[in-house]
C-alpha cells in the first residue's frame, strides 16, 4: 500500500512538470483531486469497515487502484487535467478503502498499552514501504530512459551530409 500510495504521488508530478510543462500551483491544482476524493471517501470507508468483512474492503480497495493504475496505461504527452481526473478519484477512493481496513486489520486486536508501539511500527512499515518503492520506481525510470535515449539514434538515424565539393 505503502509503494501505491507514495509512488504515484510521486510520478504524476513528474509527468506533470517534465512532459506537461506545468508550474507547481498547476500541479497541486491536477493531483489536489486525488487527496480530495480521498477525504470525501473517509467517512464511507469507515461505515463501510463496520458493514463488510474486512478483508471483502481491502480486495475491493486493491481492486478499484488496480483499475485506476490500469487506466493510465494509455498515458500520452496529449494527457491533461481532464483524463487524469477519473483515475486520480478512483485511485483516491480505493487507497482510502485500503487503508480503513488495514490499520483495523494490524492494530484492532490488540490491547490499549501495546497500541501506542505497534502504531509507530506499522507508521514506520508503511513510510518504510513507500521509501523502497520510490527507490525502486526513480532507478527504473531513469535506466529505461538511459536505455530509449541509446536507441533513440539505431531508430531515427541522422541523414547523411553531403561534403562541400564532393561528389557523393
Amino acid at each position: 500500500m505503502g509503494i501505491g500510495l507514495y509512488g504515484l504521488i510521486y510520478l504524476y508530478p513528474l509527468y506533470l512538470a517534465s512532459i506537461r510543462g506545468y508550474d507547481s500551483l498547476m500541479i497541486g491544482e491536477t493531483v489536489f483531486v486525488s487527496g480530495l476524493a480521498m477525504f470525501a471517501s473517509a467517512s464511507i470507508a469507515g461505515i463501510l469497515s463496520s458493514k463488510l468483512d474486512l478483508r471483502v474492503m481491502l480486495l475491493i480497495g486493491f481492486l478499484g487502484f488496480a483499475t485506476s493504475t490500469w487506466m493510465l496505461t494509455g498515458l500520452t504527452a496529449e494527457w491533461d487535467f481532464q483524463e487524469l481526473l477519473v483515475p486520480q478519484v478512483l485511485r483516491g477512493l480505493s487507497l482510502m478503502l485500503c487503508m480503513v481496513p488495514i490499520n483495523n486489520l494490524a492494530l484492532g486486536t490488540l490491547s490499549p498499552e501495546k497500541m501506542k508501539g505497534a502504531s509507530g511500527l506499522y507508521n514506520l512499515m508503511r513510510n518504510l514501504g513507500g521509501a523502497v518503492g520510490l527507490a525502486v520506481i526513480n532507478t527504473i525510470l531513469s535506466d529505461r530512459s538511459a536505455l530509449h535515449y541509446a536507441r533513440l539514434p539505431r531508430r531515427f538515424p541522422r541523414p547523411m551530409r553531403r561534403r562541400c565539393g564532393s561528389s557523393t
